[in-house]
């Protein structure tokens, strides 16, 4: 996992890293169809996400409900097959945007490895190869099976001929009678775990194995022979497929992954052709027309091997987490493959993804007994009342960015292409508008007073009291600020991310009229804003969650460093001394109030950090220059592991 970097100074709350973070994006085992066009990726608990690789865009989702997660998936034509826990699912891609479970069978374990030939499924599991009729995808069922010491990986020849990496041997088997495979040889000659297999050209198959992947000539299967071995320098082979005589491994040692390229006609060093280091964690991999796609915790890699010399990093293909919402329980992310649903109550346990009429949804909100989700052409109402959201309705709202609720849920304000939209939840109708001709870009409610920042870097007020005829009341354009994302608003005061950083912006103490109380410039845009007292959350699109002390306006100061586990934090929500970032999925540290005393510092000593400062004008990059000099310590967040912070210029060492 990417290291998470706590880095605290003097006087701030003290955050604890309570879970590892929930990746949706985690990309676990991945096929493609025929012509490569479509990528059927096994997400985990999201489910089996559809991505078109002619436009780099999520094409559909198959959501697999809450307690399930899609580890392994195979394609066969308009079918594809998922291991979903203990069963297989068939799926019916026809139509990419809607793939459709059609059929399935209780397979009694999990599987680690599918396998598609003519009419029939190979599954690998722990124990045994169960093999599936596949004659009819609506009703799959086994008809064979032969024992495993240990599933792994496989891979069939057209030769009626499996291939199973079964841990300390190569199986091979006949299956040219698939409901009675039989075992034609095994191969151990080299020491190690065999933990994945494909096929090669001219009647050979490759073998990863610890570090090494071994080439075999199998012309004759009964008696298998090693005819060269590739030693990727490394200490686990991760994956590895093939495409002509181009063999590609991706392996690890520690942290770092690296994929390598061979030419499988030669031996030893020789046959090294390229290779690049990837940002891992790795999980999976296929290779069509000369680009591998690799499968990440953040989501899909692109890298085209057009010159296999010479690997390039063309393109990444993940899900947008856009903003999140939580109340009691349950937390609810807005992303571009759905609304993501997670049970919060001790960490985050994902329970699904809903797609009905959400299927792009950019912004969440959640009150009492009604939640609302904004798209790009509507507001979907749900009904929340019971562990599972039913939608209720939508209402036609076009370039919906922003949506916000009344405490009590019967009221929805939009910011949208057509300004300020006012909905009744109950009715599902539209009560109010104002401002038509003016985008607005995120919205907040208080009590009758409503916030919209707007797409031309303005921040307006209205009185909602009427929700029929909104007025505005009040205007502010600082000026040289522009790219207003997200907005908040504590007491008197309402916070604005935007492109250059956050503004503070008082609405209230001035009786002449708002006033720009502050301002803090960032090293990168700043996608949002969520605020719990004296404390302003600002996710920035660098990786980086700031914890911004805002007690006194005029001189905003950062108190600590967050940095989530995708690197790509965007929405943010504080509830009940809880902060839940909508990410590459969810995360949630605990935040605890600063303490009146700091702890017994440690004998060891970083550079002591010069305060930050703020002067009221133009904004300028260097006013965050000190950052580096803060993160001075990455630690990687386990069960009971240290957390070492920075709290001024003293190292100290938590344990949780």
């Amino acid at each position: 996992m990417h290291p998470i970097i706590i880095c605290l100074f003097a006087g701030a709350a003290s955050y604890d890293m309570l879970l590892a973070n929930y990746s949706s994006n985690a990309v676990y085992d991945m096929a493609t169809d025929e012509l490569g066009e479509f990528v059927y990726a096994a997400t985990g608990a999201t489910g089996l996400v559809v991505w078109n690789r002619s436009d780099d865009t999520v094409a559909g989702v198959l959501p697999v409900g809450s307690g399930n997660a899609v580890t392994t998936v195979a394609a066969g034509g308009e079918v594809v097959y998922i291991g979903v826990n203990n069963t297989v699912w068939a799926v019916n891609v026809s139509q990419p945007a809607y793939p459709e479970k059609v059929g399935e069978v209780d397979v009694g374990a999990t599987v680690s490895a599918l396998a598609v030939s003519g009419d029939w499924l190979y599954a690998v599991q722990e124990d045994q190869l169960a093999v599936i009729s596949i004659a009819d995808p609506t009703t799959p069922s086994i008809d064979g099976a032969h024992s495993l010491d240990g599933g792994y990986d496989i891979a069939i020849s057209t030769n009626d001929t499996a291939y199973v990496a079964q841990g300390l041997s190569l199986l091979i088997l006949d299956i040219s009678s698939p409901t009675n495979p039989r075992m034609l040889s095994t191969f151990n000659d080299t020491n190690g775990l065999y933990s994945h297999v494909a096929l090669g050209v001219n009647d050979t198959v490759l073998v990863g194995l610890d570090g090494t992947v071994v080439n075999l000539d199998v012309s004759d299967p009964s008696n298998p022979t090693q005819v060269a071995a590739y030693d990727t320098a490394m200490t686990e082979i991760i994956c590895l497929s093939t495409e002509d005589e181009l063999l590609y491994v991706v392996s690890r040692t520690q942290t770092r992954y690296v994929l390598k390229i061979y030419n499988t006609s030669e031996d030893g060093a020789q046959a090294l052709l390229g290779s690049l280091g990837l940002e891992g964690p790795v999980f999976s991999m296929v290779v069509t027309g000369y680009v591998a796609i690799v499968g990440k915790d953040t989501g899909l890699q692109m890298i085209s091997a057009s010159d296999p010399s010479a690997p390039v990093a063309t393109a990444t293909l993940a899900a947008v987490f856009r903003h999140v919402a939580v109340q009691d329980s349950r937390a609810y992310v807005a992303s571009n493959i759905g609304l993501l649903l997670y049970d919060v109550t001790s960490g985050a346990t994902p329970l699904g993804t809903i797609r009905d009429g959400v299927a792009d949804a950019y912004d969440v909100a959640v009150a009492g007994k009604t939640m609302v989700v904004g798209t790009v052409n509507s507001v979907v109402v749900f009904d929340v009342s019971s562990n599972v959201p039913a939608n209720a309705g939508a209402v036609s709202v076009p370039g919906v960015l922003g949506v916000a609720l009344s405490s009590s849920g019967g009221t929805a304000y939009v910011a949208s292409n057509e300004g300020l939209v006012v909905i009744d939840t109950a009715t599902r109708k539209v009560v109010g508008r104002q401002l038509g001709t003016v985008e607005g870009r995120a919205v907040e409610v208080v009590g009758t007073v409503c916030y919209m920042a707007t797409g031309d870097d303005a921040v307006l007020m209205f009185n909602v009291a009427d929700e029929s005829a909104p007025e505005v009341v009040n205007e502010f354009t600082p000026g040289g600020w522009s790219g207003y994302n997200g907005l908040a608003v504590e007491g008197n005061m309402t916070y604005v991310a935007t492109d250059s950083g956050l503004l503070i912006i008082d609405f209230f103490t001035n009786t002449s009229g708002p006033v720009l109380a502050g301002m803090y410039a960032t090293s990168a845009a700043a996608v949002d804003v969520s605020v719990s007292g004296t404390i302003a959350y600002v996710s920035v699109s660098d990786a980086t969650v700031l914890a911004v002390d805002v007690e006194t306006p005029a001189a905003p100061r950062v108190t600590a460093y967050l940095q989530t586990r995708s690197r790509k934090p965007a929405g943010s929500a504080v509830v009940s001394n809880m902060l839940y970032i909508a990410d590459s999925g969810l995360t949630i540290f605990g935040i605890s109030p600063p303490s009146t005393s700091a702890p017994t510092p440690s004998p060891t000593r970083v550079p002591d950090v010069p305060p930050f400062t703020m002067t009221p004008s133009t904004p300028s990059p260097s006013s965050h220059s000190n950052k580096k000099k803060a993160i001075a310590i990455a630690v990687g967040v386990t069960g009971g592991s240290a957390l070492l912070a920075v709290i001024g210029a003293v190292v100290y060492r938590y344990r949780f």
